[in-house]
């Protein structure tokens, strides 16, 4: 059963990169979301450098394919700009559960261009994940539903199902570490033109460089690096585990874990984290997330193929 711890390991280091971009976001990019992520991005790039200089198979695909890896990182900026909108609004333990409709979105975009068949399993589990990711954005206090977090994750979480519909096509069969570093490439690339040729982001990152803390660098890089040590688990689960659905299943432990780093980040930086209170409105979340993980294990018993790229958030 190791194949569960090493599904384990990846959602829950997911949750802390969640926790970390929260605190990032609200306390230096607060309303600055798109700058956040050109940043993160120029930091990535040199990862992306690292990458291909250690692993020379990332020169030996066609240059069609890095084209394309490369492109398919430009659009990762844009991706996650909403995400990072949603999460300066709400906690990531309100935000972030709403990425599980991913695969939703991966199955109805496969069934409209790749000619898959949908079962009648997936399109229930299908509707029980939509249903749920809807529910937690429902303010149970205020007797309404935070429409900006949930509009925003939901176009965040289209996006990454484009992604990796594209990614099915484009990179199916090529190692991860190569999808990784012409990603981490090409968002670089995109990163460093809208710096160049946009004067605000050109004063903004000047400013960032001089001004910001060397910790607030050496977060965006912990961060960068968790997310290539999530892929690493996550991919060896895939090789070990007796079916792909029964990883992307774990998956759906990230929210859990994300509720429960949520309380000590508060306790910490409760500037600009909320307090986890014992009230309905818990419950009511609790229960979303519980109707999400049954969601995700029917989803997952009926797929047979999975990338890390798609479960990242």
């Amino acid at each position: 059963m190791s194949w569960i711890i090493f599904a384990s390991i990846s959602p829950f280091i997911w949750a802390i990169y969640n926790i970390m971009d929260q605190y990032l976001a609200r306390k230096y990019f607060c309303a600055a979301g798109l700058m956040m992520v050109v940043f993160s991005s120029l930091i990535g790039f040199w990862l992306g450098v690292i990458i291909l200089c250690l692993y020379p198979p990332c020169f030996d695909v066609p240059f069609y394919t890095i084209l394309a890896l490369s492109m398919l990182g430009t659009t990762s900026i844009f991706i996650f700009w909403p995400y990072i909108i949603a999460i300066q609004e709400d906690d990531s333990n309100v935000a972030v559960p709403i990425f599980q409709t991913i695969p939703v979105f991966v199955f109805a975009l496969g069934w409209l261009f790749l000619d898959e068949v949908v079962s009648m399993q997936a399109l229930i589990a299908s509707m029980i994940i939509v249903c749920a990711a809807i529910g937690m954005s429902f303010d149970m206090e205020g007797r309404c539903f935070r429409r900006k977090t949930l509009g925003c994750m939901l176009l965040s979480s289209f996006g990454m199902a484009l992604y990796t519909v594209a990614l099915r096509y484009f990179a199916e069969d090529i190692h991860w570490l190569v999808i990784i570093g012409w990603n981490l490439i090409g968002a670089g690339i995109c990163a460093f033109i809208m710096t160049i040729f946009i004067k605000n982001y050109r004063q903004n990152v000047a400013c960032l460089v001089t001004k910001l803390p060397i910790i607030i660098f050496l977060l965006f890089v912990s961060a960068e690096l968790m997310a290539i040590l999530a892929e690493m688990s996550f991919t060896k689960a895939l090789a070990i585990a007796p079916s792909a659905g029964h990883v992307q299943t774990m998956n759906g432990l990230q929210p859990f874990f994300l509720m429960v780093l949520g309380v000590f980040a508060y306790r910490y930086f409760p500037k600009w984290f909320t307090r986890t209170q014992m009230n309905k409105s818990l419950a009511w979340r609790v229960l979303c997330l519980v109707a999400i993980f049954i969601g995700i294990y029917l989803l997952g018993e009926t797929s047979s193929w999975a990338h890390p790229s798609e479960m990242k958030h």
